[in-house]
């Protein structure tokens, strides 16, 4: 739990892209479950002998899972709302890419303004 302090403190850095993400549910749910079953797992193996290291071991390859889940999310969604701030569309295969930014660019702020506006500002301007 101690090793994710220095990333998680790190997070503010992403408040645009974090009032975007559908599934904060999931990724919210999903920690406080690992961050409960690793430490019994843990305890199971090591204090009570009653498991053995499969159990934590699988509990470290979901944790790096939702770490990597949670990493492509952010990095899609940060993506997007560059393309969208410098007034460009981002063409992509998959429908729902676009979905997440037109649904959070009316909520996501850019120095007191919502990212629509600042496009809408720099086309303006240019």
């Amino acid at each position: 739990v101690a090793d994710m302090v220095p990333w998680m403190a790190l997070l503010p850095l992403l408040q645009q892209q974090l009032q975007c993400v559908k599934a904060g549910l999931f990724f919210v749910n999903s920690f406080v479950l690992l961050m409960v079953l690793g430490p019994a797992m843990w305890h199971q193996w090591i204090n009570v002998d009653a498991a053995n290291s499969n159990f934590f071991y699988s509990i470290t390859l979901l944790l790096g899972v939702w770490y990597t889940i949670l990493l492509t999310h952010l990095l899609r969604l940060t993506a997007l709302l560059d393309h969208r701030l410098a007034g460009k569309r981002l063409e992509l295969d998959v429908d729902d890419l676009d979905d997440d930014v037109d649904s959070c660019s009316q909520e996501a702020a850019v120095d007191g303004s919502t990212a629509a506006e600042a496009v809408d500002g720099k086309s303006k301007d240019a």
